[in-house]
């Protein structure tokens, strides 16, 4: 059975095999797994997912909805991009209009739905969402639903990043947009950062459990970071904090294991060396850590970076503390 998610291919009722029907109940049957609403045949059911699956659509809707993924080994990658014809573009505008600003319950795997819908807007350009896409890029991006503690916050980054796609300014959106996470202007900050050593309550993390040749790059709105390893990938926008000590650094995950949710850090640069602490995705201020001591049961682990690319000593709004003390 999968460890990816039960809301994939082989679950769900549109999976010819499964005759309609959705669950396991013909997990061993013979015939060929073909999804019917996007003529595909699909080679590792249970490893495949897309948000028409009754668990994020129960009221079986047969008009695709944004690409098809694949589960790589602990991350969802997109495999088939999304049909792209009159019927699927006016099936997502009526969902985009139906967007509200309280998150609704989903099963809390992959993309929400409305995720999915806002940012296959943005990828087909479709202009007739913009007035939809403001509207929710002034949602707050608080306020979670019960069961699962969702919030807009990747919903919000995601309708931004929409946005722009369209060619929308961040000078041309509503004054009242709660954007987690435009950037500053911290220019020390920008650039690719290549990750080249750990620590872990004190010690030094072994070479081989770091993330393979992860690269953070940070533009103006956005960070990403690159690894060899699909897993350790991720997204989303950023801001920071340089009134706090330490400094404060925000991710809204768009993408990655944590799409949707905020993770809070906190970061310190001298030349070209940047010293970053993650706390857990989705804690809130309670699970940002307090420096870059990572002795006694310290909250975090520190991951050291260095700069590829120009020298930064002219750029130096801090000096990185000495993590050894």
């Amino acid at each position: 059975m999968p460890n990816g998610g039960s809301d994939c291919c082989g679950t769900c009722w549109f999976n010819a095999r499964n005759q309609g029907d959705a669950g396991y109940a013909h997990a061993d049957d013979p015939e060929p797994n073909f999804c019917t609403i996007r003529r595909l045949a699909i080679e590792r059911a249970f490893w495949t997912y897309c948000a028409n699956h009754p668990h994020h659509r129960p009221d079986r809707d047969p008009i695709p909805i944004g690409p098809v993924y694949v589960d790589d080994g602990g991350n969802r990658t997109e495999w088939q991009s999304s049909p792209d014809t009159e019927e699927v573009r006016q099936h997502l505008l009526e969902l985009v209009r139906a967007i509200a600003a309280q998150p609704r319950e989903e099963y809390p795997a992959g993309l929400y739905t409305d995720e999915v819908v806002v940012r296959q807007l943005g990828e087909f350009r479709e202009v007739r969402a913009e007035r939809e896409l403001r509207q929710i890029a002034a949602f707050s991006p608080d306020g979670p639903e019960r069961r699962y503690g969702r919030t807009r916050a990747g919903l919000v980054a995601a309708a931004l990043e929409a946005l722009t796609k369209l060619g929308v300014s961040n000078a041309e959106l509503p004054s009242q947009a709660v954007r987690p996470p435009t950037a500053p202007p911290m220019t020390s900050l920008l650039g690719s950062w290549r990750l080249f050593r750990g620590e872990n309550n004190g010690l030094p993390i072994a070479a081989a459990a770091l993330p393979r040749s992860l690269v953070l790059t940070f533009t103006e709105r956005l960070l990403r970071a690159e690894s060899e390893r699909a897993r350790d990938a991720l997204a989303g926008h950023w801001s920071v904090d340089l009134t706090r000590e330490p400094m404060a650094l925000d991710i809204a995950h768009t993408e990655g294991p944590y799409a949707g949710m905020i993770q809070p850090c906190v970061f310190a640069i001298a030349g070209n060396r940047l010293l970053l602490v993650f706390g857990d995705a989705g804690g809130g201020e309670k699970a940002r850590p307090t420096g870059f001591d990572t002795t006694g049961g310290h909250q975090g682990v520190l991951f050291e970076f260095e700069a590829v690319g120009p020298s930064r000593q002219d750029a130096n709004p801090s000096a990185a503390p000495d993590p050894a003390g």
